[in-house]
């Protein structure tokens, strides 16, 4: 059952609590969704106790170069205020593929099969839900419009 909406200065600009599940079964619910993406912890060392889960991304930057890079930083957004809460609320998030590093370094480059995938794609997502393996809190922070 959703908690309802925490206070913004406990937890960040507007974050709800949700009842505990375990990632990989909130994923089923939107793993057919745009730019759906499990970030996926559960580790016993204090990074990886965090599992993330987001859709929906307002904007995705594709590519296999350094301009890829440019568009990055052209359409980066500081986040807003003190965050407390999940470590990530918002922001870019994706893949960074090792065929990348042909953008920086003289490297073969990588068979066909392989070659399909981009060299980076990230989305801008305005909320994210946390989850944390050891205490079992599901937290979702972001934009307002995101989280409701």
């Amino acid at each position: 059952m959703d908690a309802g909406p925490v206070s913004p200065s406990v937890l960040g600009p507007l974050c709800r609590e949700l009842d505990w599940r375990e990632p990989v079964a909130a994923l089923a619910g939107l793993c057919e969704e745009p730019g759906a993406l499990l970030l996926q912890g559960g580790s016993p060392s204090r990074e990886g106790r965090f599992s993330y889960l987001m859709a929906f991304p307002a904007f995705t930057v594709s590519g296999q170069d350094r301009a890829a890079f440019d568009r990055l930083r052209a359409e980066f957004r500081p986040a807003a205020g003190p965050r407390k809460g999940p470590r990530f609320q918002a922001g870019f998030a994706g893949l960074f593929s090792y065929d990348l590093a042909s953008a920086f370094e003289a490297i073969a480059p990588p068979p066909d099969a392989v070659a399909a995938w981009p060299g980076l794609h990230l989305g801008w997502y305005e909320a994210a839900a946390g989850f944390d393996h050891e205490t079992r809190r599901l937290t979702v922070c972001g934009a307002a419009q995101a989280v409701s």
